[in-house]
């Protein structure tokens, strides 16, 4: 499983070290995947390829290469076409963020098992009704509709 120097460069201006990256490169099988490779595993045709972060054995989410437009909104990140949401949980995780590197970050940096949702939206899909942990999703909830809808 490989990390792409333009992916590994990416995670390094998001704070992670070359060692974080060879965890979740080794431990979580996060990696680069082509174009062909993502039309494999269920993503639309038009994200190209991309950094794959693995939240389950039947689910992802690629941070696109080359994102597309959606309602006039830069898709940076897609999930699988099809594919039954699940949140990225770490053993002993009580606490979940919004997004894959914020959850590492949390993990690696903070000492505290942080699982993660693809999204805000995913919260419903990907947890148990009462499923008791705390989620923190990101501050564009108050000022982003979409969001906003789903908090």
């Amino acid at each position: 499983m490989q990390i792409s120097n333009i992916h590994a460069d990416h995670l390094r201006s998001e704070g992670f070290t070359d060692a974080d990256i060879a965890w979740m490169a080794g431990t979580i099988g996060v990696r680069s995947i082509s174009q062909y490779e993502a039309r494999e595993m269920g993503f639309s045709v038009e994200s190209g390829g991309g950094l794959l972060f693995p939240f389950a054995p039947n689910f992802a989410q690629l941070r696109c290469d080359n994102p597309s437009i959606r309602n006039g909104k830069l898709c940076k990140y897609m999930t699988q076409t099809g594919r039954v949401s699940r949140a990225w949980m770490p053993d002993r995780a009580i606490v979940l963020t919004e997004g894959f590197k914020d959850a590492a970050i949390g993990t690696l940096r903070g000492g505290i098992p942080t699982g993660a949702l693809a999204g805000v939206s995913h919260y419903r899909k990907a947890l148990p009704k009462n499923s008791g942990y705390t989620i923190l999703f990101d501050a564009d909830g108050w000022v982003n509709p979409s969001v906003f809808a789903s908090l």
